[in-house]
């Protein structure tokens, strides 16, 4: 059904590997990087669905269609009130009130836990320390201490908010390449199915 070779295996292996690198130091940097390539492919598939005949215009049209359908779902998946006006599936608060409900989503937050290298930040410099990231179910509010108590804040690392911005650009780049490449077996399939019934 479909077939690899050894170039492509390449070209997926160093995707793989600037997407850890893109989420372990995930940044504004990154989003605007990952965002830019994410149009350029868009753009171009964009292009092809237009010009390009045959595999390759199936292809571009799923493409762009699938990348236009993953960002409507991640922008308008409602909360547990119903509200869409705000995307849980990027909020970087992911706690019982508003979880995130897409799988891609529940698995950038486990890939997220692993990744998280947040300290809890005293401004007693002495009191620096190494802590794990905060539970999902709470999260950490700055307060009004006393005036003789040190400050404690948590500074993410990465932050959660780029980090979850830069996995469902990836997550829509992949999606829209796996179902190019199936809706191209497809085209090619029913074109030899075709070819075959007009010969017989």
């Amino acid at each position: 059904m479909f077939s690899i070779s050894l170039r492509g295996m390449l070209v997926w292996i160093a995707w793989a590997a600037i997407v850890l690198l893109s989420l372990m130091y995930a940044s504004e940097l990154w989003v605007a990087l990952v965002a830019g390539l994410a149009m350029l492919m868009f753009f171009g598939a964009l292009a092809n669905s237009i010009a390009a005949r045959g595999t390759r215009r199936a292809g571009a049209i799923v493409f762009c269609l699938t990348m236009a359908a993953y960002a409507w779902i991640v922008l308008n998946m409602p909360d547990n009130y119903g509200d869409t006006s705000f995307a849980v599936e990027l909020n970087p608060i992911v706690g019982e009130l508003m979880p995130g409900r897409l799988p891609t989503t529940r698995l950038l937050g486990y890939v997220y836990q692993v990744m998280d290298r947040g300290q809890r930040v005293s401004t007693n410099p002495s009191e620096r320390f190494l802590l794990p990231p905060p539970s999902v179910e709470s999260v950490p509010l700055e307060t009004t201490p006393p005036p003789s108590a040190p400050t404690i804040t948590y500074s993410e690392n990465p932050p959660r908010a780029q980090f979850m911005i830069v996995g469902h650009l990836w997550w829509s780049l992949l999606l829209g390449c796996l179902t190019a490449r199936y809706a191209q077996w497809i085209y090619v399939r029913g074109s030899r199915e075709q070819e075959s019934t007009e010969s017989g």
